[in-house]
């Protein structure tokens, strides 16, 4: 028999069928293949077609074993998990809210308390907002009361250090080893989650409940150590694992298990000065004289941030040595969107950052971020973080002739095709989609704009820094290590098409 030549890169149900034929016509020569409806024909196209299934799932799953090519979330944070990184999860916003008292007696307004702002679409309900602590409002007064959005999740009253506190009752102890307690509530804010477990032997008058402490890692408590340790999947599921004995301290059987957290966080809570305006509940004659613009709230890491994340966090191993391991680090943390380092010598790096959605990072991030570098840099490193510089770049110039002309082609809208022109520029010039220190030129705009479904020409006769004297050119701009491009003024001139 001749030798077969087996083609290695058939993977469809076209290289399996060609294939098969192929072989078919070495292995019985006798028999050459006909129309469709022959019965020889039609068995290799069966096996084609399950071959090519078999083939798209053994692909999916040896692309799931990858965290660059991982689609499911849950693969992608299985992943993570393995390279040692903990993703971010969902924090919430908080403020003040400004009550006045129109009694003269001075009232206690207590920790938790709720608030309310107006129907909010995508939550599909107003978004609620707590009380952080007992705050006594005078008598025919004002004072500030601090709070963060969120909903307490209501339980029993079970006494912690002497107080009553609402806790949830999420399950009771086996005594066997890393057992796992599930929240019923989805979304969770991870840093409200506190776990409680029943004190095995109750003194008179004492606790009925001590507290665990929340450990990144289980594998790192000590037996003695009453710990727990959270995982949350794809679904946003909150897990709760105890230890074993030896990794975290394993209690016996027959304890209840109590939990206490808030559901809510995420952009959603964000929301402008004055948008709270009412009570959850009976206040009393307090009434909202106003409240500040709410902030801090974010979405949990993304499955596409994760994936970029985990390797960096990975590569730096709780150090900073390499400029690349301070941009790393800074990345890693909550709420910097992008970050760059650069150092004139050997113990001076300095950090710039902007926070996540192209915002300017506050003075509480960049502390937060100099806290989290410094204790990795080498000794004697002094860490600067700064802000980074938005560069606003003009497109067209307000004299007449220095405009965009964009050559709208006869079936268009004039004013569509330029509203879609100024959408992709936006989108190009974003600080999200800008890197430090770039190099912007005309030609990558010219790409840009032809690509607009109506456009038949452009001319872009000016292109410029905001933030130099006004010139007519379309030279090159050259960023600073510490700039990145935003969007400046844009001024068309279209003509053609439907006016």
């Amino acid at each position: 028999m001749a030798t077969v030549i087996v083609d290695y890169t058939s993977k469809d149900y076209d290289g399996f069928r060609t294939s098969l034929l192929d072989y078919a016509t070495t292995a019985y020569p006798e028999w050459t293949p006909g129309s469709v409806a022959d019965f020889g024909v039609m068995m290799v196209e069966a096996f084609a077609y399950m071959g090519d299934i078999l083939s798209y799932y053994g692909d999916r799953a040896a692309a799931e074993a990858y965290i660059g090519t991982a689609t499911k979330r849950q693969s992608v944070l299985n992943l993570a998990e393995v390279l040692g990184y903990l993703p971010r999860g969902r924090t919430n916003s908080s403020g003040t809210i400004t009550l006045t008292n129109a009694d003269v007696a001075d009232f206690d307004i207590v920790a938790g308390t709720q608030f309310l702002t107006a129907y909010n679409t995508e939550r599909d309900a107003p978004i609620i907002f707590e009380v952080d602590e007992t705050t006594t409002v005078p008598g025919s007064g004002s004072v500030a009361v601090p709070v963060s959005e969120g909903e307490t999740r209501s339980g029993d009253l079970v006494s912690v250090l002497g107080v009553d506190e609402q806790l949830l009752q999420i399950g009771t102890t086996d005594g066997t080893q890393y057992q796992e307690f599930v929240l019923p509530d989805v979304p969770v804010i991870d840093s409200t989650v506190r776990v409680f477990i029943d004190v095995a032997v109750v003194v008179s008058g004492g606790d009925t409940v001590e507290e665990y402490r929340v450990e990144p890692r289980i594998l790192d408590a000590t037996p003695y150590d009453k710990s727990f340790e959270m995982n949350k999947d794809g679904d946003g599921v909150v897990t709760v694992n105890l230890g074993d004995g030896i990794n975290g301290f394993l209690p016996p059987s027959d304890l209840r298990v109590w939990a206490a957290y808030r559901m809510g966080g995420g952009n959603e809570g964000n929301v402008e000065a004055d948008s709270i305006i009412a009570f959850a509940g009976p206040a009393g004659d307090l009434s909202i004289s106003s409240s500040s613009e709410m902030t801090g709230g974010t979405e949990e890491e993304t499955t596409e941030q994760i994936r970029v994340n985990a390797p960096r966090a990975y590569r730096t191993q709780n150090r900073a040595v390499t400029l690349q391991d301070f941009e790393d680090i800074a990345l890693g943390v909550q709420g910097v969107g992008k970050a760059n380092a650069a150092t004139n010598s050997a113990t001076s790096i300095t950090i710039w950052i902007l926070g996540s959605q192209g915002v300017v990072a506050s003075t509480a991030l960049k502390t937060l971020v100099r806290q989290t570098l410094v204790p990795l840099a080498l000794a004697g490193t002094d860490v600067t973080v700064a802000n980074a510089s938005l560069v606003p770049i003009d497109l067209g110039g307000p004299t007449t002739g220095d405009e965009i002309v964009i050559g709208v082609n006869e079936r268009y809208v004039q004013a569509a095709v330029s509203a879609a022109v100024e959408d992709i520029l936006l989108s190009y010039l974003s600080p999200d989609n800008r890197e430090f220190g770039e190099r912007l030129n005309v030609s990558s705009l010219y790409s840009l704009i032809r690509t607009v479904p109506g456009v038949d020409y452009v001319t872009i006769p000016v292109m410029i820094r905001q933030d130099v004297t006004p010139a007519v050119t379309t030279a090159d701009i050259i960023l600073n290590e510490w700039e990145i491009a935003t969007a400046g003024n844009f001024i068309f001139a279209p003509e053609g098409g439907i006016e």
